[in-house]
């Protein structure tokens, strides 16, 4: 049986654990930027800043969210949404207020008919 000298373990244990680091450090470099560049998902319509603690309570309790998370159901297909205006991106809504994201959700989604 081949005998290690303590010398030796911690010798490759330290190569051992340098080389796991090393390929840590170069696999994080291997993956892809989550949409580094990409307005997709940049638009952010949450300053409630002007609206009232009742109004933001409306939020809140019908579940307003910037990005929906409901396939097909987003706010610029909603029956209650409205077009944005004077050049903002963030539109409107008939029962919740405030700035809405197109992209957005709520509770209140109404198919457009």
């Amino acid at each position: 049986m081949d005998k290690y000298s303590r010398k030796d373990f911690i010798k490759r244990g330290l190569i051992a654990g340098a080389a796991f680091a090393g390929a840590g450090t170069i696999l994080s470099y291997c993956r892809k930027p989550a949409d580094e560049g990409s307005d997709t998902g940049a638009l952010s319509c949450e300053d409630t800043s002007g609206l009232s603690e009742a109004d933001i309570a409306t939020r809140t309790q019908n579940g307003y969210v910037d990005i929906s998370s409901k396939p097909g159901q987003t706010c610029s297909n909603c029956a209650l949404y409205t077009q944005p205006t004077g050049g903002s991106q963030c539109g409107g809504c008939q029962a919740v207020k405030g700035p809405i994201n197109p992209a957005g959700w709520c509770n209140l989604w109404v198919a457009q008919g």
